[in-house]
């Protein structure tokens, strides 16, 4: 296995680009703390995207916005805060070529986004607007990880609908039975342990927060994803998992982040695991569908 992934990390000039998604316009966002802000989007061409980001003022500290351009790097934005903007759009600082603040912008049913220099970090998120908590909605996601810490992928599988759709950084486009492979390769891992917290659901969306650990290669992970459903009918329709990769990559592959970056490797995992699901749901397909009867 580890021949193959090093094969592939050297060919990756080869690795085909990844397809562009559209990105909503406005995100409405909060940190832990309580700061709040907005973020704006405009499609400039098929790799590129202007921004405009307000955060609200706070106590003493005056309103902060910023302006400029976010460069697609598969589903992320990432780029420099660019202009500094005043009252009526004024131009009240121009950063220079070495921006130090750097912007980075995921997306799912929760998108995040993430502001760095350096040490410091400030962490933004769009939180699921949940309605009144649905107990049955509840209890389904809640049984899908309870079955993941006893490695249960029949189980899992058993919660969602026929045509669900899953996407993560690693896997951005799986539906139907390419989800509950890919849950059943995962579970074969014997050194996996999952725990799980926070799960809250309304008749139609929930959200969940799991923590898995496991070694990759002998390098010990420990990965936090935050986790958004939809539901109908007390099945799981869509689900999507989002997470840290350039800290999880750190972990698991750390000579290879070092030397590409976290983006070529990123294209690489993506081009080995697909080819390595495929085969695993060609040889197991069968088992699979039994398994769910």
């Amino acid at each position: 296995m580890i021949k193959p992934l090093l094969r592939s990390l050297l060919l990756i000039g080869l690795c085909s680009t990844l397809a562009t998604a559209d990105w909503p316009e406005r995100y409405g966002l909060r940190s832990a703390d309580g700061k709040r802000a907005e973020l704006r989007l405009a499609a400039e061409s098929e790799s590129r995207y202007a921004f405009d980001l307000t955060i609200a003022p706070q106590g003493t500290v005056p309103q902060r916005r910023w302006a400029g351009s976010l460069k697609v790097a598969g589903d992320r934005l990432v780029g420099s805060l660019g202009e500094r903007l005043g009252a009526a759009d004024r131009v009240v600082r121009r950063y220079g070529r070495d921006r130090s603040w750097k912007i980075e912008v995921s997306r799912g049913l929760a998108p995040r986004v993430v502001l760095r220099q350096g040490a410091r970090r400030i962490e933004l998120s769009s939180e699921a607007q949940l309605g009144a908590r649905h107990a049955g909605n509840e209890a389904v996601i809640r049984r899908f990880y309870e079955a993941f810490s006893q490695r249960d992928a029949a189980t899992m599988a058993a919660q969602y609908a026929p045509q669900i759709h899953f996407r993560d950084r690693v896997f951005p486009n799986l539906r139907g039975e390419q989800v509950g492979a890919m849950w059943a390769m995962l579970c074969e891992s014997e050194d996996l342990v999952v725990t799980f917290s926070g799960v809250r659901a309304d008749e139609r969306y929930g959200v969940a927060r799991w923590e898995a650990r496991y070694s990759v290669f002998g390098n010990e992970v420990h990965n936090v994803i935050d986790a958004s459903f939809e539901l109908v009918d007390g099945k799981i329709v869509t689900h999507v998992d989002d997470f840290d990769f350039t800290r999880w990559v750190g972990q698991a592959l750390p000579g290879p982040s070092k030397v590409l970056g976290p983006t070529p490797v990123l294209r690489t995992i993506r081009v080995f695991l697909k080819a390595r699901l495929h085969t695993y749901l060609r040889k197991h397909r069968k088992k699979l569908q039994e398994a769910k009867k």
